[in-house]
């Protein structure tokens, strides 16, 4: 090997050199600011059953770059063999993917692991991040997951919103003060996920001071605050305090959305009319009558499909009564709800044949 040939050599090695210690340097700068620019509030948080969790800085940081930090630093630090990070990689990827509201994703890394063999700390974050995502999650194991959940601070916030889907207003209540300190504490994204229910449930809980605070929160984030959600819910708190025109105009704009709360604007639109007064009622079947086919298959859905039926039957018009009762059978997963669906349908026929009987 000749002088040239030995000076490529060493420039390529120090290359090598420089580039490890490089991703090296930015592993140890991300896991410092993760502990070091926590807020107050979370870095003195529970130990115990639960982990801390990185939301507020791993939610300001950019998703693919953190991501591959993540991934690059585990092939630096172990490039022969990586089994021994394995369960680390999968759990700073879950929490990464979580933080980003990417739920299933964040799901498919915690099935890679196995709780049995992991350490005591990775167990506790491995445990914290499964319930985040079961208060995130359906309604299925929604009460398990909010009992299991009692004593973490850091999750109030998705404490409270699962409550609020529960229709649990005295549990709700009782957090609603500590949510400015426990929005702080959440992503940007995980922001977005709780704000509608969180209002909602301070609006059902009558929590003014709350519902205020938190209706202010949405002009942060732009697909919130030009959603049908954010004018349906402002529209729910005008009419409650009175104000009726306001509240009008609100499920006006709500309704053109295309979400379910759109949906829960047009029925409440139709009920507000009717209330007031300012609706006939021909017009509200008509109303209710083109807006059922604009949402189905839940049980907003068959709010709506129910109220055609009763105002239609008021109207005496059993013909789209019954056209809504065979929606709602179709819609309802209840045998009890389906039993008594089909006993109204066989009353408004009994009905329908004694009046023919009489010549009506």
């Amino acid at each position: 090997m000749d002088c040239k040939d030995t000076l490529k050599y060493k420039l390529d090695k120090s290359k090598e050199i420089v580039s490890f210690f490089l991703v090296m340097l930015k592993i140890l700068c991300l896991a410092l600011s993760l502990v070091l620019f926590l807020p107050p509030q979370l870095r003195a948080q529970e130990e115990g059953p639960f982990a801390t969790l990185n939301f507020v800085v791993l939610g300001q940081g950019d998703f693919l770059l953190q991501r591959r930090a993540i991934v690059d630093g585990v092939i630096a630090a172990s490039p022969f063999d990586m089994a021994p990070e394995e369960a680390a990689t999968d759990l700073a990827l879950a929490e990464l993917h979580l933080t980003h509201l990417l739920l299933p994703e964040a799901a498919t890394y915690l099935g890679a692991l196995e709780p049995g063999t992991l350490t005591p700390e990775e167990e506790r974050r491995y445990r914290t991040i499964a319930l985040a995502l079961d208060l995130l999650g359906g309604p299925e194991g929604l009460e398990q997951a909010v009992s299991r959940s009692q004593g973490w601070g850091q999750g109030a916030a998705l404490r409270a919103a699962a409550f609020a889907r529960l229709g649990n207003v005295d549990a709700l209540r009782d957090l609603l003060p500590r949510m400015p300190a426990a929005l702080d504490g959440l992503s940007p994204a995980l922001r977005v996920a709780v704000l509608p229910d969180l209002l909602s449930g301070a609006l059902d809980a009558g929590d003014w001071d709350a519902a205020s605070f938190l209706a202010a929160l949405f002009d942060d984030h732009a697909e919130l605050r030009d959603g049908a959600t954010y004018r349906y819910l402002l529209a729910r708190a005008a009419e409650e305090r009175g104000e009726l025109l306001l509240a009008f105009d609100g499920y006006v704009k709500a309704a053109r959305g295309r979400n379910v709360d759109a949906h829960r604007a047009r029925i409440a639109l139709v009920r507000l009319g009717r209330r007031t007064d300012t609706l006939p009622l021909g017009d509200a079947v008509k109303l209710l009558d083109q807006a059922r086919w604009a949402w189905t298959g839940d049980a907003v859905a068959q709010e709506g499909f129910e109220l055609l039926a009763d105002y239609a039957l008021e109207a005496g018009d059993r013909l789209t009564a019954l056209s809504a009762l065979d929606r709602l059978l179709l819609e309802i997963d209840s045998p009890e709800g389906a039993e008594a669906v089909r006993q109204r349908v066989g009353n408004i026929l009994r009905d329908y044949y004694a009046a023919g009987e009489v010549g009506q």
